[in-house]
């Protein structure tokens, strides 16, 4: 069975419910706080486990009791943990306010993602196979990402980066197979806004022509753009009411991972992955709202 393998990050949520985000130097009153579990690593793996994917999680937390609840959430979506580290710091963390239109602001604190490195491309190594999709992100070291990436090219799996938060990864993309970026991330690599379905399709065709990934680029309500060396293809999004748009690129970036792996085609698994981002946007918290496999063909997208 192909296996979905994710390095990445690992963090504790704290969600602040506001009716709109704060200007410079104001204070708001918020409606309501909450904890949930998180980070880029740990959500890709959870929306990928619950589409039904064999997963590994390559990361590390600390030895404290936010990284006790990290691992007993992610065992309990069915990823296996035996290749997360404990470590002698915090588990990294995370604060996100989310207005009352959906949108997220979001400050990322590493902690333990931090210490990510040759004990988890080590284990990776040994883990990975033919075939087997390897998942990385850009909230642990980017010179550990590089290792992991290129442990996975040497073992003949396939890549996906999703190329956030966006920085400089000229030298990550010739161990890319499946470039995923939004319009910000896909701006900076392209040297110009992203600001409609047009833009990313120049975007997304300079990636494939410069760089020779395929390339996906997420654009919210305006759907997603797919590129290779065939065509450049639009997937319009799946209306919904956003509640809170936290996760939802996760969503799609492990369920994209999880059809992969099924056997799909690139196309057929991008736009039911689209389905499943879609189905993230409508309740509050990143893990908790991402869909089942065996509910997500037959529910309808709230609209």
């Amino acid at each position: 069975m192909t296996s979905v393998l994710v390095f990445g990050s690992i963090n504790k949520d704290t969600i602040v419910s506001i009716a709109r985000a704060p200007r410079l130097g104001e204070t708001l009153l918020g409606r309501s706080v909450m904890t949930a579990p998180g980070g880029k690593g740990a959500n890709q793996a959870v929306a990928a486990a619950r589409l039904g994917a064999n997963v590994r999680m390559f990361g590390a937390v600390g030895i404290d009791a936010d990284g006790d609840m990290m691992l007993a959430t992610l065992s309990h979506e069915g990823v296996d943990v035996s290749c997360v580290a404990r470590v002698r710091t915090e588990t990294g963390s995370a604060i996100l306010t989310v207005t009352d239109d959906g949108e997220n602001s979001i400050i990322v604190i590493p902690g333990a993602n931090r210490q990510v490195g040759a004990g988890q491309i080590e284990q990776l190594g040994s883990s990975v196979r033919p075939g087997d999709i390897v998942v990385a992100q850009l909230e642990v070291p980017l010179d550990e990402v590089v290792a992991a990436l290129e442990t996975a090219q040497n073992r003949n799996a396939h890549t996906i980066l999703n190329a956030a938060p966006a920085q400089d990864i000229a030298r990550l993309l010739p161990l890319v197979d499946i470039l995923v970026v939004n319009e910000s991330e896909a701006a900076l690599l392209w040297g110009a806004p992203v600001d409609s379905v047009d833009d990313a399709r120049l975007a997304a065709a300079h990636c494939v022509n410069d760089y020779a990934v395929v390339a996906v680029i997420t654009l919210g309500s305006s759907g997603l753009v797919i590129a290779d060396a065939n065509s450049i293809d639009h997937v319009p999004a799946h209306a919904v009411k956003a509640v809170d748009s936290t996760g939802a690129g996760d969503t799609f970036v492990g369920a994209l991972a999880a059809f992969l792996a099924e056997g799909m085609s690139l196309r057929d698994a991008a736009g039911l992955a689209s389905r499943a981002g879609a189905v993230a946007c409508t309740a509050l918290g990143a893990q908790a709202s991402m869909p089942m496999r065996a509910s997500l063909d037959t529910t309808q997208v709230p609209a």
